[in-house]
C-alpha cells in the first residue's frame, strides 16, 4: 500500500470514506457501509451468513480445538450468542470487524498484536499513525504532532488526535464509542496444580496449531524464564524450529554494569546452544544495522525504532516471508513484576496511578502527568473496581505496554514475520495471573510448564532477580540479622544460614552445573550507609580460575576470582541493593566444590547518614 512516497508493506485502513483516488498498490473489501483497504501482504478473510458478515485482518486459532479452520471460527463468532466469552479462547494476531444488521463492532486480539490507531472525528482506523496522518492530510486535515520523542506512552501516538486501540475494549462503530469487555469476571487465586490442569489442553492445542504451520518458524530465546517456556513448548517439533538470540554490541551499552550483565545473559544462551545442540543462531544486531538515511526513512513510517536491524536480518539474510516468530512478551503478565510496595492492591484510582509504569523521564518532566493519566483513564474506561481481582499494574501492562508500545514495534518486521504468543488470549492471560503473588514471582507455574514439556531447560540459569526462597532454619527473621535493617535475599539456588553475627551463603544444590548461576542480593533498608564484608572460605589453589564472584553495585560491576576474597573485601551499602553472583566455570560432581563456593557476610555498624 502506498500513499505519496511512503510504502506501507503491511498497512490497512478501516473507514466509511472512499480512498481509491489517494491510495495505490492496495486491495479493498467492502462491507456495505465500511471499506477495508489493505496491502497485498495482509491476510484478510470474510465469512458471511445471510446478510451479516465478519472480516478478519490477520490470523487466528481456537485454543480449544487446533483442527478448527479460521473460516469455521469466524462463522461461529458471527453466529455466537456469547461473543465476548467465545473471544476469550481465540488466540492469534487479528482484528475482527463484525456486521450484524446495521451494527458494526471492531475487536482486537488480547494484546493488540495486530495494531489499530483511531481518529475519532473522522471515524477512521489504520495500522500506522503515519498512514492515518497521510490520509487525513489529503483532505486538508492537519494533526498536531506531539513533542519529539513522545509516541507510545499511555495510549499515545505521535499525533495528539490519534490514539491507540485498547485490546480490552471493542468499538461500536455506529456511535464510535468504546465498550470495555475485559475484565468481565472476578479472578480467584488458585493452586498451581489446578491452573496447570486447566491450561494443559489449551497449551497442547496451541502446540498442535503451531506445528502444522508450513512457514518458517523460530523462537527468540533469552536467559529469561518467559522465552524458556515458549521454547519448552516446541520440543516435540524442535527439529522444525530455529532458536534465535540477538545481542547488542558492547559499544552500544551505556554502562559497565549493563555490559557485564549482558555478558551473563549472553553466556547462558551460548551455553544452551552448546549443550542442547538445537538449531540456535546468536547474532549481533550491529551487523545488520541500516544506514542513517534508511533509519530516517523508516522513522517516517513507523512509530518505533526497536528492530530495524532485525528486519534487515529477516529479509536479507533469512529471506523470510511471514515466518512465524514465537514471542514471549505476554508471559510478563504472570510474573507479578510490580514493586513490593504495590503488593497490597487497592481498587482506587489513586492506587491505579501508582501502578502506571514505563513512562520515560522526558515525559514525566515535560507533561502534566496527572492530567494525562486522568484523561487516559477516561478514554479507556478505567473506573474503581475495573480490575475484578487482578492487579492494575498487570492490566496497565497489557493495555498500554503491550497494547501500544509492543504492538507498534511488531510493524517493523511485518511482513517478514508474523507473531505467535502461546498466551495471547484472554483465557490464558487470566490463568497466568491466577497463582499467588509469591508463586508468580518464583515462576512456579512457568517452571511446571517447562518441567512438563522440556525439563532440561531448567538446568540453565535464569537471569532474573526474583524473590527466591532461603533454606529452612530456626531463625525466621533471617533477613534482618544485625541491625534489623539489612535484608539478604536468595535470588537463585542459594542457601543462607545464620551463625552468631554472620551469614554464610552457598549454592543450594548437590551438583554444580556450569549452566547455572547462584546469586543473592544485599539491601540496606535503613537511612544509614553501612559496610558489608564479603569473605570466601576456600583456599586451595586448585580453585583458581574455577569460580568467579561477580558483584554488581549501583555504579559498577566487578569480577573476582574466589581466592581473591580469602581476606575479605568491604562493600558500601547505600540506597541501592548489591547483587552477588557465584559463577562456576566447569561442572563439578563433588560436594566439596559446592562448599568451595561458600561466602561469609559480616554486616558492620552504620558509618554515615544518607542524604
Amino acid at each position: 500500500m502506498k500513499i505519496n512516497k511512503l510504502i506501507y508493506n503491511s498497512g490497512y485502513i478501516i473507514t466509511e470514506w472512499n480512498l481509491e483516488n489517494i491510495l495505490s498498490n492496495f486491495k479493498v473489501l467492502n462491507m456495505k457501509d465500511l471499506n477495508i483497504y489493505y496491502d497485498e501482504n495482509v491476510n484478510v478473510i470474510e465469512e458471511r451468513y445471510e446478510d451479516d458478515s465478519i472480516v478478519m485482518v490477520g490470523y487466528c486459532f481456537d485454543i480449544r480445538d487446533s483442527d478448527k479452520s479460521q473460516n469455521e471460527i469466524l462463522r461461529e463468532l458471527l453466529l455466537s450468542d456469547s461473543l465476548e466469552e467465545d473471544l476469550d479462547y481465540i488466540n492469534g494476531r487479528y482484528n475482527f470487524v463484525i456486521r450484524r444488521g446495521i451494527e458494526y463492532q471492531i475487536f482486537s486480539d488480547a494484546s493488540q498484536l495486530r495494531p489499530l490507531i483511531y481518529h475519532k472525528n473522522t471515524r477512521m482506523l489504520a495500522s500506522h499513525d503515519s498512514l492515518l496522518n497521510e490520509v487525513l492530510l489529503k483532505y486538508d486535515i492537519n494533526l498536531e504532532r506531539r513533542n519529539s520523542g513522545f509516541h507510545t506512552e499511555l495510549d499515545f501516538t505521535r499525533f495528539k488526535e490519534l490514539y491507540k486501540f485498547n485490546p480490552s475494549m471493542y468499538l461500536n462503530f455506529k456511535t464510535f464509542d468504546f465498550v470495555r469487555f475485559y475484565p468481565r469476571t472476578q479472578l480467584q487465586e488458585r493452586s498451581i496444580e489446578e491452573i496447570f490442569k486447566e491450561m494443559k489442553p489449551f497449551l497442547d492445542n496451541s502446540r498442535k496449531f503451531l506445528e502444522k504451520i508450513d512457514n518458517d518458524k523460530f523462537v527468540t530465546v533469552t536467559a529469561g524464564i518467559d522465552s524458556r517456556v515458549s521454547a519448552a513448548l516446541t520440543r516435540d517439533f524442535s527439529n522444525e524450529m530455529e532458536y534465535l538470540t540477538y545481542t547488542q554490541s558492547p559499544k552500544k551499552l551505556a554502562t559497565k554494569m549493563a555490559k557485564q550483565i549482558y555478558k551473563i545473559d549472553e553466556k547462558i544462551t551460548t551455553d544452551m546452544k552448546k549443550y542442547l545442540g538445537w538449531n540456535h543462531n546468536i547474532i549481533k544486531l550491529s551487523d545488520y544495522a541500516p544506514s542513517k538515511e534508511k533509519i530516517n526513512e523508516l522513522s517516517e513510517i513507523y512509530n518505533s525504532k526497536h528492530a530495524y536491524a532485525l528486519a534487515n536480518y529477516y529479509r536479507d539474510t533469512k529471506k523470510y516471508d511471514k515466518a512465524i516468530h514465537v514471542k514471549s512478551t505476554v508471559f510478563g503478565m504472570g510474573k507479578a513484576d510490580f514493586p513490593k510496595e504495590l503488593d497490597s492492591h487497592k481498587d482506587t484510582l489513586e492506587f491505579y496511578k501508582k501502578c502506571i509504569h514505563g513512562l520515560p523521564q522526558r515525559f514525566v518532566q515535560n507533561e502534566d502527568v496527572s492530567k494525562e493519566v486522568d484523561e487516559y483513564f477516561k478514554r479507556n474506561m478505567i473506573n474503581e473496581g475495573v480490575t475484578k481481582g487482578r492487579h492494575y499494574f498487570d492490566l496497565f501492562h497489557l493495555e498500554s505496554r503491550m497494547g501500544n508500545w509492543h504492538s507498534m514495534l511488531t510493524l517493523e518486521t511485518d511482513p517478514e514475520t508474523e507473531e505467535f504468543i502461546f498466551t495471547n488470549c484472554r483465557k490464558m492471560i487470566d490463568l497466568i495471573q491466577s497463582p499467588s503473588v509469591v508463586e508468580r514471582r518464583d515462576f512456579r507455574l512457568y517452571k511446571k510448564i517447562i518441567k512438563e514439556y522440556w525439563p532440561v531447560l531448567l538446568s540453565f540459569g535464569i537471569n532474573s532477580v526474583t524473590n527466591g526462597k532461603m533454606a529452612d532454619n530456626d531463625d525466621n527473621d533471617i533477613y534482618d540479622i544485625r541491625h534489623k535493617q539489612t535484608k539478604v535475599t536468595a535470588i537463585n539456588k542459594i542457601t543462607i544460614e545464620k551463625k552468631a553475627e554472620t551469614l554464610t551463603l552457598k549454592p543450594s544444590v548437590d551438583l554444580i552445573n556450569v549452566f547455572d548461576t547462584y546469586s543473592f542480593s544485599i539491601e540496606n533498608e535503613s537511612k544509614d550507609r553501612r559496610i558489608v564484608k564479603i569473605t570466601s572460605f576456600y583456599r586451595n589453589t586448585k580453585a583458581k580460575n574455577k569460580i568467579n564472584i561477580i558483584i554488581k553495585t549501583k555504579d559498577d560491576v566487578k569480577v573476582y576470582d574466589i581466592l581473591e576474597l580469602n581476606k575479605g573485601i568491604n562493600l558500601t551499602l547505600d540506597d541501592k541493593p548489591v547483587v552477588v553472583y557465584v559463577v562456576y566455570r566447569a561442572n563439578f560432581t563433588s560436594s566439596s566444590w559446592v562448599d568451595a563456593g561458600k561466602l561469609q557476610l559480616d554486616i558492620k555498624s552504620p558509618i554515615v547518614k544518607l542524604s
